[in-house]
């Protein structure tokens, strides 16, 4: 297996020699660099093992170098050559996460052992890694991926609900990851050391349901033959999560009701009622107002789930995280299916973007289980994803070639307008948000022709 090593620096004379000295190790693949910016190129493109740069460089020097691929390539080892061989240098370093440190002249004995060095550090933690993410799978705790604006809001909103005991309501369509943010609620609030119960009111048959939520006492019902707790009572002292709450049956709502109201409820067959301190989170991907509309949801039981919303953002609308969710779903799953596959190629993750994503993160994952099942190399490419990716984007093409390749210009359009309306044309909290100063931000407005919204008198 080969080793893929980046060396970057930009005096020719340095680079030159590196390769001369790792180039006799046939098992090491070789990247060079002439600049940060580049070696940032690279990192996007390669999972680097170990990469070697010196600190004294035009433009990106080798400390905000070795910042960024702490954040952007966390298994990758950077060791640090420098002229100046000074305690400072060497502690500002490794501050920065670097493995070690070399000061120029170096030997080649010394540069040989010190990659081998970090090759095995990385090695180990990245099975470490893996060994991490296995625990964390059978506890059932997984990540909520997403760096986008819209999932900002929603981890803003996590930490905001997490400090409180108040019922929330998240909403979204099927596949958006609604039951793993409530977990992340649970896991940031103060019940965090109690249970998180899941209950699936859409697939609970119904006679049934009130002995699942509530429990029961034996010979309730034919079949009781022992004493049951139910999920209220599991969920004591944590969260309990009911998801697709829209399908609770009219009975069902009121006894839910009822225990929103004063934390009791009574077993099946029970005369005496119990009190937990039990959180309840619920979601829908339907239409509650309608439902209530319509007569099929209680209005006073919906204020008393909705005391907080949280919307769960369709995948189509932060394609951003694609990236960074397949990579995910690529480490979990990888080891169990496909070992050996540890990338993606660019022309595939193209092909992943440009998906719709009707079925949402969900979709995804299964997505990225089929890929690696169908892999026959080392990374996925477009022969492993499922066909329904490509039909999809061949019908849209024809409809909608212009929406799929918009200027830059566009873009940048549409990014700011948005920000200044989420911001309902706060022009100081936009320029935070967007990171340029309250001119620029002016001139884009009228370069662009941007108008706030007034409505007819």
């Amino acid at each position: 297996m080969s080793r893929k090593i980046l060396i970057v620096d930009d005096e020719d004379l340095i680079r030159d020699s590196l390769l001369d000295i790792l180039s006799e190790n046939k098992n090491y693949k070789l990247f060079v660099a002439k600049s940060g910016e580049k070696a940032q190129d690279i990192l996007q493109q390669e999972s680097i093992h170990v990469m070697i740069t010196d600190v004294k460089m035009e433009g990106i020097s080798g400390l905000e170098l070795l910042q960024w691929t702490r954040e952007n390539s966390p298994l990758t080892e950077t060791i640090v050559i420098t002229a100046y061989a000074s305690v400072k240098s060497a502690v500002n370093a490794m501050k920065e996460g670097a493995f070690n440190y070399l000061s120029k002249p170096f030997s080649a004995e010394t540069v040989k052992a010190e990659i081998k060095r970090a090759l095995e550090h990385r090695e180990l933690k990245a099975r470490n890694k893996v060994l991490q993410a296995q625990i964390d799978s059978r506890k059932g705790s997984k990540k909520l991926i997403g760096a986008s604006e819209a999932m900002d809001k929603i981890h803003d909103k996590i930490k905001a609900v997490s400090s409180t005991n108040v019922s929330v309501l998240i909403r979204g369509e099927t596949g958006t990851g609604k039951e793993l943010l409530a977990q992340k609620i649970h896991e940031n609030s103060r019940q965090a050391e109690g249970n998180f119960v899941v209950v699936d009111c859409g697939t609970l048959p119904e006679n049934i349901m009130e002995s699942e939520l509530f429990g029961h006492k034996r010979g309730a019902f034919t079949g009781a033959h022992e004493t049951k707790p139910g999920k209220f009572e599991l969920a004591d002292e944590g969260t309990l999560f009911l998801d697709e709450i829209g399908n609770l049956p009219p009975h069902m709502q009121t006894k839910l009701l009822r225990f929103l109201q004063t934390h009791k409820f009574t077993p099946l067959g029970s005369t005496k009622s119990r009190k937990v301190d039990t959180r309840v989170l619920a979601a829908t991907n339907i239409d509650i107002e309608n439902e209530i509309q319509t007569g099929n949801f209680r209005e006073d039981l919906y204020y008393r789930l909705n005391v907080m919303t949280i919307e769960m953002p369709a995948l189509r609308k932060r394609p951003e995280d694609i990236e960074a969710l397949s990579k995910e779903f690529l480490q979990r799953f990888a080891p169990d299916i496909k070992p050996e596959v540890n990338s993606i190629e660019p022309k595939a993750m193209e092909a992943l973007y440009n998906y719709n994503w009707p079925g949402n993160v969900r979709e995804l994952e299964n997505c990225i289980k089929y890929a690696l099942a169908m892999a026959s190399e080392k990374e996925l490419s477009v022969k492993s994803l499922p066909p329904y990716i490509f039909s999809e984007q061949e019908t849209s093409n024809s409809g909608e070639a212009n929406k799929k390749k918009k200027s830059l210009e566009q873009i940048e359009k549409e990014h700011i307008l948005r920000v200044i309306e989420d911001q309902n044309w706060n022009i100081s909290a936009a320029t935070r948000i967007l990171g340029i100063n309250r001119s620029t931000i002016y001139n884009k407005i009228e370069k662009y022709k941007l108008k706030q919204y007034q409505p007819d008198a």
